[in-house]
């Protein structure tokens, strides 16, 4: 698996992609992540190909763990364009984006899989 940050630290953006994916139980082919300061949202996750995905964050004016809550929310959508058809959803329904499964879902697993690994990561490098 190929994963490529640009603008983030590349070493702690690997380990924490690498430490989502494991609690995801998901292995896409390639995972890019990209600071994108012009942004409306927060962040946005895109399929390029089945298996290949580009995250990209704001991180203007959001501080380490705002940031790295919003690579894992982006996360949990590739684990549901992957396992539950999330690509085929957006494309054939109109909905309230903020009241779906989906952002539920992307929303608390978020919040779990930074706290989780705060509380297991080792800071000495």
């Amino acid at each position: 698996m190929k994963i490529h940050s640009r603008n983030l630290d590349p070493k702690l953006t690997k380990k924490f992609v690498e430490f989502c994916l494991k609690e995801l139980d998901i292995t896409p082919t390639m995972i890019v992540v990209e600071a994108e300061n012009e942004l409306e949202g927060n962040g946005i996750c895109v399929d390029i190909n089945p298996g290949q995905y580009l995250i990209l964050v704001n991180c203007r004016n959001r501080n380490l763990t705002e940031i790295y809550t919003t690579v894992a929310h982006e996360l949990v959508h590739v684990k549901q364009y992957m396992l539950d058809n999330l690509g085929f959803l957006l494309d054939s329904s109109e909905f309230e984006y903020d009241k779906t499964w989906w952002e539920a879902e992307a929303r608390n697993r978020s919040q779990e899989l930074i706290l989780k690994f705060v509380k297991n990561y080792e800071f000495n490098g």
